[in-house]
């Protein structure tokens, strides 16, 4: 599961544009054959993508395909077969409203749909904030303490190997900390309330609330008297709350 969770860090930005592409392309689809004599068949193009999009690579994806690349190849063959019939002029509409909305709509939906973003809570909204990908970090709850495990290799952003992740989690495993703090009630604080809490923080979980931009992620730091590297308790999850996904 962690090493999905990476996968799905590292192809997130094509699976979000894979998204768009499906939804606003038949969209448009349906929209230029309005008045088309097979105007029904258009506007339900989407419901039958629906029903034989891939979830998975299948047998017939090539070596060298990750998942969004098998999953576009299939939707354009989709596509194009959906496309028979379509006159010169119906084709050309299509292809000028799917180069505008491409333009104009398709980075604001990928920047507002990225995981790689933090919140910081405010009295009436979160404030968001991109971070890069050799920043995240993928979560782990191994009991009752909360772990994280680079997404990425040491200064760089390709994926950290499967026998690094294979490692660190049999280290937890093997010789997990100890639980020394809760965060249930910080969980069942109301919004309106984080504002007011964030000045009774102590000083280091203050400063990293405050600053939290500014900052790489540095050495891993664990629950007091286990410092055991790559096994951060709750302790890590308090003070680094911008690399939780």
């Amino acid at each position: 599961w962690v090493m999905a969770a990476s996968h799905c860090l590292h192809q997130y930005h094509d699976l979000l544009r894979n998204e768009w592409r499906e939804r606003v392309y038949l969209h448009q689809l349906a929209s230029v054959t309005a008045t088309h004599p097979q105007s029904s068949r258009f506007a339900q193009l989407y419901r039958q993508w629906e029903l034989q999009r891939p979830y998975g690579r299948g047998q017939d994806a090539r070596p060298h395909d990750n998942f969004p690349a098998y999953r576009r190849i299939k939707f354009n063959a989709f596509l194009e077969r959906a496309m028979n019939g379509l006159t010169a002029t119906e084709r050309r509409d299509w292809v000028e409203q799917v180069r505008l909305a491409r333009e104009s709509d398709l980075p604001d939906y990928q920047r507002q749909m990225s995981v790689l973003n933090y919140l910081s809570p405010g009295r009436y909204g979160d404030e968001r904030t991109a971070i890069p990908l050799e920043w995240a970090q993928i979560g782990l709850i191994y009991q009752g303490c909360y772990y994280l495990i680079p997404a990425c290799a040491p200064n760089s952003s390709e994926p950290a190997s499967p026998e690094t992740m294979r490692s660190q989690i049999m280290a937890i495993v093997n010789n997990p900390a100890r639980p020394t703090n809760s965060l249930r009630e910080l969980a069942r604080t109301r919004r309106a309330a984080l504002t007011d809490l964030q000045s009774q923080l102590n000083p280091v979980v203050r400063e990293d609330q405050l600053r939290p931009a500014a900052r790489q992620p540095g050495p891993v730091r664990t629950t007091p008297g286990r410092a055991r590297p790559g096994q951060p308790g709750h302790d890590h999850l308090r003070h680094r709350p911008d690399l939780r996904i």
